[in-house]
């Protein structure tokens, strides 16, 4: 009899552990991560405890709800604008002593991305969101490069500029998570393709200054560090822009 009972109790415990209820016949409580109850589904758990994924990479409702109820933000439209303008748009290649500012840059393809990573890291305190964009493409009628000269003042010219970046990942962190702010945020960039299509506007080959033309050459021979360097502020401004008009509006918190 006893034998009875026990095996009984034993199945019971496990249908109540396959279907979401603790051994005492109460609904396991995920907290703020019970986001996928409504369809059925429930939140990835990794091996590693201290990493929590409420939200299915794909569910993009279930991640911006999160977002509001952390961070208090607002709910946006859901897209961005295409093209996404930008007033100024500053990128610097330290190593090649150039700087580029773009006036009235225009981001396209802020609407062709996919998440694959977002999860919290309760033993850091940090959320972690990837995401990926097939092709980004950054442009300008008015970019003004800036070459920086040692003991002197810089020399610049001005012309047009496209650039076209494929297979760009953009990872955010953000510190806190009972209560999100970008003001702590960082984002890191992964360019899979390292040689862009790119074109400039004729009057940045004419310039004569042997100086400058040395700093082109070695900006287009190092391409792959020259990206490296323009994504530490670029990276930031695509990832802000995409989060703003996607995932929650930060701008009016």
């Amino acid at each position: 009899m006893k034998f009875l009972v026990c095996f009984i109790l034993l199945i019971n415990i496990s249908y109540c552990y396959k279907y979401g209820y603790d051994s005492f016949g109460r609904r396991r409580n995920y907290g703020m991560y019970r986001v996928h109850e409504e369809n059925g589904e429930q939140p990835r758990q990794d091996y590693n405890a201290s990493i929590i994924r409420p939200c299915y990479p794909h569910d993009i409702k279930c991640i911006r709800r999160l977002f509001h109820y952390k961070a208090q933000c607002t709910r946006p439209m859901g897209y961005a604008p295409d093209p996404y303008m930008l007033r100024r748009l500053d990128l610097r290649i330290p190593h090649a002593n150039i700087t580029f500012g773009l006036l009235n840059a225009q981001v396209r393809g802020l609407n062709e991305w996919k998440i694959k990573e977002f999860f919290f890291n309760k033993a850091t305190d940090v959320l972690v969101l990837e995401v990926e964009f097939d092709r980004i493409v950054v442009s300008s009628t008015r970019v003004k490069i800036i070459y920086h000269r040692r003991g002197e003042e810089p020399l610049q010219v001005s012309d047009y500029s496209i650039i076209e970046y494929c297979g760009v990942s953009l990872t955010l962190t953000i510190p806190h998570i009972q209560y999100l702010q970008l003001s702590g945020a960082h984002v890191f960039s992964y360019i899979s393709e390292a040689t862009p299509r790119y074109t400039l506007g004729p009057a940045i080959y004419k310039v004569k200054d042997r100086g400058f033309r040395r700093a082109l050459k070695e900006m287009v021979t190092s391409l792959g560090l020259s990206i490296q360097e323009v994504f530490v502020n670029q990276g930031s401004v695509i990832m802000s822009a995409f989060l703003q008009s996607i995932i929650c509006d930060f701008r009016h918190h």
